[in-house]
């Protein structure tokens, strides 16, 4: 023996497989009493076929309409989904675009606006042309009504344009 395993194992495994033990073939049924490891495999096998053979009768193979159903609706799918994805990137592309529009006009629209020193130096200016007293620093702007809601916008459109990206490139 080597292993715990018993030489005359395949042996009898195959027997098992291909017969029911009504009667062993040969030395074989007293080779089974003598040796625990077969013995054992013996004990095991015939309920572990007869639940195997148990499933095989059980199982249902579904007609072959079901199948060709099946089939064709996946191939739709598939289709849908092929036929979709041009449409998908085109929405990205002009959604990107459209970004870079809203970018453009702000540039444009507020010409020291590259940052947000020269967004404020802008106002900063504009109220002193107008004849403001006393002009706020540059933290007051930030924490005002404007400077939040500007601080807002752009943090919106930071989170916004990822995630509608997202949904436009989503197969969904």
């Amino acid at each position: 023996m080597r292993n715990g395993e018993c030489p005359r194992e395949a042996e009898l495994l195959e027997w098992l497989c291909a017969a029911l033990p009504a009667s062993w073939p040969g030395d074989l049924g007293a080779h089974v009493e003598r040796c625990p490891s077969c013995a054992a495999l013996a004990a095991v096998v015939p309920p572990l076929r007869d639940e195997r053979q148990a499933s095989i009768r059980a199982a249902s193979v579904p007609s072959s309409a079901i199948v060709w159903w099946r089939l064709r609706l996946r191939a739709r799918r598939e289709a849908t989904a092929r036929a979709l994805r041009p449409i998908a990137a085109a929405q990205a592309v002009t959604l990107a675009c459209a970004v870079g529009v809203l970018a453009a006009v702000i540039g444009i629209v507020a010409p020291g606006a590259s940052t947000v020193d020269g967004w404020l130096g802008a106002i900063r200016e504009g109220a002193e042309a107008a004849g403001a007293a006393a002009v706020p620093s540059t933290m007051a702007q930030l924490l005002s009504p404007g400077g939040i809601a500007f601080g807002l916008a752009g943090a919106l459109l930071l989170v916004i344009t990822p995630v509608a990206i997202y949904f436009a490139l989503s197969d969904r």
